[in-house]
């Protein structure tokens, strides 16, 4: 496994931050729970496909290796919440960001998981990894875990160390050589307390997304992983406006023919295009709005926790 540049321990220090990143179902609320129902906490885990992280949700702190640490746990960018689009995700992760790095949390490391039993990296993965990458910027990377679980669902092990290593001389290879780890987590709380204690002495990092909005004073369509979720849209707009003009042809044809189911699948069909492109509509707001008053209020929550003593935007 690769190493972290760590700093010298000092003792009782501030609180260690570390954010759970990684598609839904690879077990982010699952990890979190391995060492914080421990201290008799848990966080809601999803035993379906369905995610049940739709907000940045901080874990309850607790103590490991004298030190007082928060993990930050995520959802993923191919959220199956209904309603709730790459652009949602995108906006809560950057808000929740932002409010931490104007009240100066910041965070001390990032977890990525990947399933290790996925036969292929393509799809929601490769979108995945991709905003990762984006929203950390070259300089976090080294700050960074990648880490694959589910190894228990392989039939041989020899299957997952193939596919690991294909990770890293692909997918990974970038992130790899900017100063990102690897590990495994093996489903038990001693792996999982393991892998963060690993990343206690880590200093603390600017996150591109977080120096983009508020060091640039950028809108989210301006950042890198704005300008991603963006260009992801115009295509899928252009699809579905494809589709639009598809329909309309396959309508004449069947009040043509009095096909009146064909007519009403169609209409089916347009309803839920012309639903989608109006959703696309909004995320395009959603990405040009000024979100200053929101921030300031997140902003001002994280100091009254911190005075409390709590963990931020609990």
């Amino acid at each position: 496994m690769a190493k972290l540049a760590h700093r010298p321990s000092v003792g009782e220090e501030g609180l260690v931050l570390i954010a759970i990143m990684g598609p839904t179902g690879t077990g982010k609320s699952s990890f979190i729970n391995n060492i914080v129902a421990i201290d008799g906490a848990s966080m809601k885990v999803g035993h379906r496909l369905k995610s049940c992280t739709v907000d940045v949700l901080p874990s309850p702190v607790f103590r490991l290796g004298g030190r007082r640490v928060c993990l930050i746990d995520t959802p993923g960018f191919d959220d199956s919440s209904p309603n709730v689009s790459d652009t949602d995700i995108l906006q809560n992760i950057a808000d929740y960001l932002v409010a931490g790095y104007k009240a100066g949390r910041k965070l001390n490391g990032l977890i990525y998981l990947h399933r290790i039993s996925d036969n292929r990296v393509g799809g929601v993965n490769a979108k995945s990894m991709k905003m990762f990458r984006l929203l950390c910027g070259k300089d976090a990377l080294k700050n960074v875990v990648l880490c694959t679980t589910m190894w228990d669902l392989l039939p041989a092990p020899t299957i997952g160390e193939e596919r690991e290593e294909e990770l890293k001389a692909d997918f990974w290879e970038f992130m790899l050589m900017e100063g990102a780890a690897t590990d495994r987590h093996d489903g038990t709380p001693q792996s999982a307390r393991r892998i963060v204690t690993r990343m206690l002495g880590l200093n603390h990092v600017d996150l591109k997304i977080q120096q983009e909005l508020v060091d640039g004073n950028m809108k989210l369509s301006e950042t890198e992983a704005g300008a991603a979720v963006d260009a992801e849209l115009q295509r899928l707009k252009a699809d579905y406006e494809r589709r639009l003009k598809e329909s309309e042809e396959a309508m004449k044809e069947a009040l043509a023919e009095n096909d009146k189911m064909m007519q009403r699948i169609i209409m089916k069909e347009r309803d839920r295009y012309e639903s989608k492109i109006r959703q696309m509509e909004q995320d395009w707001e959603t990405l040009n709005k000024e979100r200053q008053e929101e921030i300031d209020t997140l902003t001002a929550k994280v100091k009254k926790l911190e005075a409390k003593g709590g963990c931020i935007i609990c």
